[in-house]
């Protein structure tokens, strides 16, 4: 029991982080576990754009109350698929977040915060 219970706390305690490094145009992913991490370098593929958009999970881990709106920030690949680098549970702090990666990138930015009104941000060159 102790075994599955320590496998479970591992589980649970387990982050995964986005690392860029824009100088020599790699990415890494990074699991942590407490203060212990680890992640390999990978090159940075083209990235196509970023994204900002509302994520309404349907229920809370627990089941009985309604999860609170989650805004995630995606970069999207030129070659397809996406990594997820961060998300806020406030709106504004992920949109943000989405304009200083566009920006640190060099990409557009997509805000769907709104998911009725979806706003393309273009890169203007301006930091």
């Amino acid at each position: 029991m102790a075994i599955v219970m320590a496998g479970m706390g591992v589980l649970l305690s387990k982050s995964t982080s986005i690392v860029l490094d824009k100088a020599n145009e790699r990415l890494q992913t990074r699991w942590h576990i407490g203060r212990f991490g680890y992640g390999k370098w990978e090159e940075l593929p083209p990235v196509d754009y970023i994204s900002v958009f509302k994520a309404q999970k349907t229920y809370s881990i627990n089941f009985d109350t309604r999860a609170p709106v989650r805004y995630e920030v995606n970069i999207w690949l030129r070659k397809g698929g996406r990594k997820r680098v961060y998300f806020s549970y406030d709106d504004d702090v992920a949109l943000n977040m989405g304009i200083e990666i566009a920006n640190f990138l060099k990409v557009d930015l997509w805000d769907a915060t709104d998911p009725y009104n979806k706003t393309k941000i273009p890169f203007t060159g301006q930091q």
